[in-house]
C-alpha cells in the first residue's frame, strides 16, 4: 500500500514528493516529519493513487513521516507564535 504524497513544509512553494509506505494520508492533512532539519510540520498536498510514479524523483530532505499532528502540537505551535509575536515587537520598539 506505498504511495507518493506530495508535501510542503513551511510556507515555501518547495513540494518534497516521499515514499510513504506505512500511512494513508490525505490531502489537506498536516504530519510531523523528520528532515535533514529535524523535526518539522507539513502539510500534505497530494498523495499518488497506488502504482503511479512521480515523474520527479524524491528527494532526501524529507527523511520519515513520524505521526500525524495532534491537538496538543496545535496549542503548542501556537503559543510559539504568539512569543514570536512579542519578540519581534519587543525588537521594533
Amino acid at each position: 500500500m506505498s504511495k507518493y504524497v506530495a508535501l510542503r513544509l513551511r510556507k515555501l512553494p518547495v513540494v518534497h514528493w516521499f515514499l510513504e509506505p506505512n500511512f494513508l494520508l490525505e490531502p489537506e492533512q498536516k504530519i510531523i516529519v523528520r528532515t535533514q532539519h529535524g523535526c518539522e510540520i507539513a502539510k500534505v498536498l497530494r498523495a499518488l493513487p497506488e502504482g503511479r510514479e512521480v515523474l520527479i524523483p524524491p528527494e532526501a530532505f524529507v527523511r520519515e513521516i513520524i505521526r500525524f499532528v495532534q491537538p496538543e502540537d496545535q496549542k503548542s505551535l501556537e503559543e510559539i507564535a504568539k512569543k514570536k509575536l512579542r519578540f519581534s515587537v519587543k525588537l521594533a520598539v
